[in-house]
């Protein structure tokens, strides 16, 4: 990612601690150009996210755990806004969950 390091580096750090808080041991990024767009599919091996969290996923102070604050998912969205793309959820199972992010492809390095 150029000009975006910083950036990137927290919304990813702001996935992996989630997922890692969820029991993921694994975390894969699979980065590829889709026309003006670079498209980064972060993913997990952990155990899904519940039906009942996804509609407030990237809502600020809502959590599915007692002591989370419930900022990490709002936070990696602003910063996804902030770098001009989007944040999504893309799929959870009881396998793991994958995160989309969709930014323009002038962030990417060539």
């Amino acid at each position: 990612i150029y000009g975006a390091a910083d950036q990137f580096y927290r919304l990813v750090l702001n996935l992996a601690r989630n997922a890692q808080r969820a029991g993921a041991t694994e975390l894969t990024i699979d980065i590829w150009r889709a026309g003006h767009l670079a498209v980064i599919d972060i993913s997990d091996n952990g155990p899904g996210i519940a039906d009942d969290l996804r509609p407030h996923l990237f809502s600020a102070f809502y959590s599915g755990h007692k002591r989370d604050t419930g900022l990490g998912l709002a936070i990696a969205k602003d910063l996804a806004v902030a770098m001009g793309g989007q944040l999504r959820l893309s799929r959870s199972t009881k396998i793991g969950s994958e995160f989309r992010l969709s930014v323009p492809a002038s962030w990417l390095a060539n």
